[in-house]
């Protein structure tokens, strides 16, 4: 076996344990809404997502200092050089706990300050300031842990960590319920959760890297300050490329509580929590092919890079097709079921979202050419400026019509498609020096299942539903997926691509595949 093939082999793996992960995360975010929304209120619930978005913005700089290590990490230990190894972990762990130093006082400023620039309840000041500052705390933790997810990467052995991240919001939840029974509910107490799941997953993961690699430990000596200004060169455009990205989705539950209230923000919300999940899907499938496209970089195997990458792009683009048109389809009685049929009236804003999730899906993996290259500069600079047009056409479109959550929904579908299904797939093609074609056709393929899924689901929908309970709709969506992976599989994908996927499965499973 080959270096590539036992690099390769534990991408299976790594994508069940990270779906796994989602799975966890999705029915975890079923559950909890409308928990939360029994418990504290339609208005109350609403400063939940509120606080995590906001935490998101502050997240920005030590989110881009992981992602540009993790080029590096790899990039050092696929190449052997133990002495780079080092200065490249001792110099990010460094510099990722100086920002978050750094950021630390902007958190409990804005924790203080969350109550006078948000609509919030009448009396739960106290309560929303201390959750904020615990919930952006916890982020700061958890971004500093990343520190140790490089580790594994580096390995291709994110397994590790996906499981990790499983019980952490499985501790975090159950944290969450007991307080709730055991006392009163209280925003403090979702704060509580998130603080001490977090704790304990760095410390888990402080643990295990030193587990995998005894030898690499953080060393002031191997500090590199021209590593660190190159590193710090790429994360911070990095970073305005995150920022540009937080204008998009999380601006605009932002805008909708400052121009449409509170308990109008905890609705769209509702949507918003839907919209990162299927971010947060389509991420589980992708995040496991990054190492991969770096491993075949540090190899200098450029010819092998752009194959993978349109490969990347047709399979994510296809495999989300089914449950983004299930959504489609079914998304009156899965509101319902979900939240209640007060809510039910969302479906056409799920409907109008959804489809121009399937090229942000398919092109998600294109997100690490530029880092690759190390021309992130322009990404940040359109991403800025898309990000910028979103919120200037919500807040128009709020202030001077009464179009509501749809004039708000269109503003972001506009920019979120001229930035992901446009220039990402132009400007990762130009890098590349390959034809943009090559990027833009597997999108086109992935648009075209997902119309004929839909489509087929809407005229099945008209002579037949099933039921309106969890029982009736998840096996029909886990039968009809599985059944639609194997048409995919077959009929997707040629033959020399379906023999690159089945590469990356153990050797185990790939000699039963060959029979």
């Amino acid at each position: 076996m080959t270096a590539s093939d036992r690099f390769s082999n534990k991408v299976a793996i790594n994508m069940v344990t990270n779906l796994a992960r989602t799975a966890v995360t999705a029915v975890i975010g079923l559950v909890m809404v409308p928990f939360y929304i029994g418990e504290l209120g339609i208005a109350m619930y609403g400063i939940i997502p509120l606080a995590a978005s906001v935490t998101v913005y502050v997240m920005v700089t030590s989110d881009a200092i992981s992602g540009a290590v993790s080029r590096y990490m790899v990039i050092a230990v696929q190449g052997g050089d133990g002495t780079e190894v080092g200065k490249v972990y001792s110099t990010s762990y460094l510099s990722m706990a100086a920002a978050a130093a750094v950021i630390l006082p902007l958190a409990m400023v804005l924790s203080y300050a969350s109550p006078y620039i948000f609509n919030i309840g009448p009396g739960q000041a106290a309560d929303v300031q201390t959750m904020f500052a615990m919930v952006m705390v916890s982020a700061l933790v958890l971004s500093v842990a990343t520190c140790y997810d490089n580790i594994f990467a580096a390995r291709n052995r994110l397994y590790v960590v996906y499981t990790v991240r499983i019980v952490q919001i499985v501790v975090q939840v159950a944290l969450i319920v007991v307080l709730f029974a055991c006392t009163s509910p209280s925003l403090v107490h979702v704060g509580t959760g998130y603080l001490l799941s977090s704790v304990g997953l760095f410390v888990t993961m402080a643990l295990l890297a030193r587990r995998l690699e005894p030898g690499l430990k953080v060393r002031l000596r191997h500090f590199d300050r021209a590593l660190m200004k190159e590193m710090m060169g790429l994360s911070a455009w990095s970073s305005l490329g995150n920022l540009g990205t937080l204008l998009f989705i999380q601006t605009s539950l932002i805008v909708v509580n400052l121009f449409m209230g509170a308990a109008a923000q905890g609705e769209f919300a509702i949507v918003v929590n839907m919209v990162s999940m299927i971010s947060t899907a389509c991420f589980s499938v992708t995040a496991v092919f990054i190492p991969v496209i770096y491993y075949h970089y540090s190899q200098g195997d450029q010819a092998r890079i752009g194959y993978v990458l349109g490969l990347f792009t047709k399979f994510t683009g296809l495999l989300m097709a089914f449950p983004l048109a299930f959504l489609c389809v079914y998304a009156v009685p899965i509101l319902t079921m979900w939240v209640g049929a007060d809510f039910a009236h969302l479906a056409y804003l799920v409907i109008l979202m959804t489809p121009v999730q399937v090229g942000t899906c398919s092109t998600r993996v294109l997100e690490a050419v530029p880092i690759m290259f190390k021309r992130v500069r322009p990404v940040a600079a359109f991403t800025i400026l898309m990000g910028l047009s979103n919120v200037v056409l919500a807040v128009t479109v709020l202030a001077f019509t009464d179009w509501g959550f749809t004039g708000v929904a269109l503003a972001w579908v506009a920019s979120m498609a001229v930035l992901r299904l446009v220039f990402l797939p132009a400007y990762s093609a130009r890098l590349m020096s390959a034809p943009v074609a090559g990027l833009v056709k597997p999108m086109a393929l992935s648009y075209l299942g997902f119309l004929i899924l839909w489509g087929a689901g809407y005229l099945l929908s008209t002579v037949w539903m099933p039921g309106q309970t969890w029982i009736d709709i998840l096996p029909l969506f886990v039968v009809s997926m599985l059944a639609y992976m194997l048409l995919m599989f077959r009929f997707g994908l040629t033959r020399d691509e379906r023999g690159v996927m089945a590469g990356f499965l153990p050797a185990s499973l790939q000699k039963h595949l060959d029979r």
